[in-house]
Formats: C-alpha cells, structure tokens, sequence
C-alpha cells in the first residue's frame, strides 16, 4: 500500500518530484543550490561555457563543470564538451592518445609517400 501511495503521489506531484530531486543532486554532488545554478546559466545565457551551444541545441542539461582535484565548480558546459574536458585532464590518457594519432598519421604520411 505504501508503495502505490508514493507512486501516486509521484505521478502527481511529477514536476515537484523532479524539482527536488534536481536540488538534492546540486547540492550533493557539487555543493550548489538551483539558484546558484540559475545564476549561472543566466550569465552564461544558457550556453556552453567552451563551444558556445545553446541549452535548446542540446539534448541533455548543460553540465555543472568541477574540478575533480578540488570541487571547485568552474562553469555549465555541454556534455560534449565536459566528456573532452575530462579525457584532456587525465594527462595519462592525453599522452597516448597524442602518441596514438602520432603512430597513425606516420603510418599515412609512409602510405602516401609509396
């Protein structure tokens, strides 16, 4: 019984229920409020803070970007752009996906040259 009252209860209360869940996710994960995340996205104009995407260009919520070493919230961006972010951060992965396309783009220039 409990569970079909808390199911109603979602169903009608969905926007709320999102709303909340919304909040508690900020602040958990990186110690803003919604407000502070509005205003961010207001003085970003709703656009990622490296490509320049707009929110309605993109399918998912533009990303609160953190610095993982120190939590620090730095600005909103685009999935995209925070998933490349990520992979330049982790140095290690940087340099053998530097030494990666080095290898192949050799292995073009050695093609071409025959």
């Amino acid at each position: 019984m409990k569970r079909a009252c808390q199911l109603r209860y979602r169903a009608l209360h969905a926007q709320d229920v999102a709303l909340n869940h919304r909040k508690g996710s900020l602040r958990k994960s990186f110690g803003m409020s919604i407000e502070q995340y509005n205003d961010m996205f207001s003085t970003q104009a709703g656009r990622c803070a490296i490509c320049g995407k707009h929110q309605s260009e993109m399918k998912s919520r533009i990303a609160v970007d953190h610095d993982h070493a120190t939590g620090k919230v730095r600005q909103l961006l685009c999935t995209w752009c925070n998933a490349r972010l990520a992979t330049i951060e982790n140095r290690a992965f940087h340099d053998k996906a530097e030494a990666y396309l080095a290898r192949h783009a050799s292995i073009k220039l050695a093609e071409a040259a025959n």
